[in-house]
């Protein structure tokens, strides 16, 4: 009962922000679908949600990985926000930037953000590997990935010629691969 409760409280939310987003800028769309699936692939391992699946488990092994790459993906996340309130001179919320910001993990790729939320997806179905847990963290992983590629031309709009020459220096979300 509990798991549904928050599925509906938290799927409430994403339904209202993936409206109040799809009205003020498209290219936050496939970041807020990807939230979407995240929360659902969270309520699916760790509060065993939907029950049919039973009691897949993952080796120890697997588990310990998935937790360190959500306890990795937070400490990038927390400091990509402080980064982007302070250096970028956030005015509203810390994304809302008016400098670009290239250094920590900005130095390393352009969108450590939706790269440390992919990273999370991840680690949530390598806690507990079931065909359901793949399938989620696979589809929020490539939404995370097209969030990204949108907000590449958002910023490049943005930012201009100082944006495109950061493109050419850094990758998308993943430093020397992607």
């Amino acid at each position: 009962m509990v798991a549904w409760v928050a599925l509906v409280v938290l799927e409430g939310f994403c339904v209202w922000w993936l409206i109040k987003v799809a009205r003020s800028g498209a290219h936050e769309v496939p970041i807020a679908l990807g939230f979407m699936v995240y929360i659902y692939a969270c309520l699916h391992v760790f509060g065993h949600f939907p029950p049919e699946f039973g009691d897949w488990e993952s080796p120890i092994a697997l588990k310990v990985v998935g937790i360190a790459l959500l306890v990795l993906a937070g400490a990038v996340f927390g400091w990509c926000m402080q980064l982007m309130k302070t250096l970028g001179a956030a005015e509203a919320n810390w994304e809302d930037t008016r400098e670009l910001v290239e250094v920590g993990p900005f130095g390393l790729v352009r969108h450590p953000v939706y790269a440390s939320a992919a990273a999370a997806a991840l680690g949530v179905a390598l806690c507990r590997l079931t065909p359901f847990s793949i399938a989620l963290g696979a589809v929020a992983i490539i939404l995370f990935y097209l969030g990204a590629r949108f907000e590449d031309g958002y910023n490049s709009d943005k930012f201009g010629e100082v944006y495109d020459g950061y493109r050419q220096r850094t990758k998308l979300m993943v430093p020397l691969v992607l």
